[in-house]
């Protein structure tokens, strides 16, 4: 089953958060135009553009529901059928119900079938509710008007924040405790769903690799085209003269497994705790053959060496990957918005 995304800019977000929570206390309601992102493992939404349904326009708002004249969105569908892209509602729940109410059901099943058959092209659109504190949950409705729960509504902004669908009874493993003490409960399973890759595992490397593990990441992916030498010894934590000639990422899989020996269970799915990328070029090749890496395997990126490439990580791979050209990468993050290919 494919993993189902959402995708939020922080700009966007932002406005959502401002129209749907006026300081009434009554539900408020926005739709989004939406590209859309479809690879062998995920099936994804990329808010383009937002319609903020104005208060006055909506014949009714109460804390429990909101209703509005679906005529005021026709330009949006119009270009969304044009350009073969995706309707997203989103409304709000005051009362911070976490959930889709029957109500939200009745809504949904009788936009969403006018929608599908004014698009015609058999493709889902999407619903979400943002409750009070900022959360998010999104569901799909398919074109036979079945709904299917997004695993992650992520924001892009000056940070990264991942709303991530909870499963009953997930947890963390005992060695987070500590972690989970400091940091809450929350920020322990988010860091478990997280993958995130380190380009370069010598001196400062290895470092940032031993504190992820140990802080409970729950994938990491290393980066490094060297191999182990004796004079790497009294810089790379935990090293031994009998690692000489590994290659750099490989020596760090039997450490971290000692200490994870299986990665922390948030989805009841099982994952390798550490993925080796090391056939890797230097110079500039090496540069958009790593672009390529994070981008197919949709990566946050810890970079211990700035460079050029330092803006990858927040802004393109982890919020949508675009094709990797011989230009230099600053930038890219400022194209991304305004694409209208998914």
């Amino acid at each position: 089953m494919k993993k189902r995304v959402v995708r939020i800019s922080g700009k966007h977000y932002q406005s959502l958060r401002e129209h749907l929570f006026p300081g009434d206390g009554c539900e408020a309601v926005a739709l989004a135009l939406c590209g859309r992102l479809e690879t062998a493992t995920t099936q994804g939404l990329m808010v383009h553009k937002l319609l903020l349904i104005p208060h006055d326009q909506c014949h009714e708002r109460t804390p429990m529901r909101v209703s509005w004249s679906a005529a005021v969105g026709m330009d949006l569908y119009e270009e969304a059928m044009a350009k073969k892209m995706a309707i997203l509602k989103i409304h709000s729940h005051p009362t911070d119900y976490a959930d889709f109410s029957e109500t939200d059901d009745y809504s949904d099943t009788e936009l969403f079938s006018s929608l599908h058959g004014w698009t015609d092209d058999g493709l889902p659109h999407a619903s979400a509710v943002m409750m009070q504190g900022g959360d998010m949950i999104a569901r799909f409705v398919t074109a036979d008007l079945k709904f299917e729960p997004v695993d992650c509504v992520t924001v892009a902004g000056s940070d990264l924040t991942f709303f991530r669908r909870t499963l009953k009874g997930s947890k963390f493993a005992e060695a987070q405790l500590r972690t989970a003490q400091a940091f809450g409960d929350k920020t322990v399973k988010q860091l478990a769903s997280l993958t995130v890759g380190v380009v370069g595992t010598s001196g400062t490397g290895s470092w940032i690799i031993e504190q992820l593990s140990r802080l409970g990441v729950g994938k990491l992916v290393l980066v490094d085209p060297d191999e182990m030498e004796d004079k790497n010894l009294n810089r790379i934590i935990n090293s031994r003269a009998s690692d000489s000639a590994l290659s750099m990422p490989t020596r760090f899989i039997t450490d971290l497994q000692h200490f994870q020996p299986s990665p922390v269970i948030i989805d009841q799915t099982q994952q390798p705790v550490v993925t080796v990328v090391h056939d890797l070029s230097l110079g500039i090749p090496f540069r958009h053959e790593l672009a390529a890496v994070f981008s197919s395997k949709r990566l946050s990126l810890v970079l211990t060496d700035a460079g050029s490439i330092e803006q990858l990580a927040v802004q393109v791979f982890l919020f949508q990957p675009i094709p990797v050209n011989q230009g230099h990468f600053r930038g890219i993050a400022q194209q991304t918005e305004g694409r209208d290919d998914g």
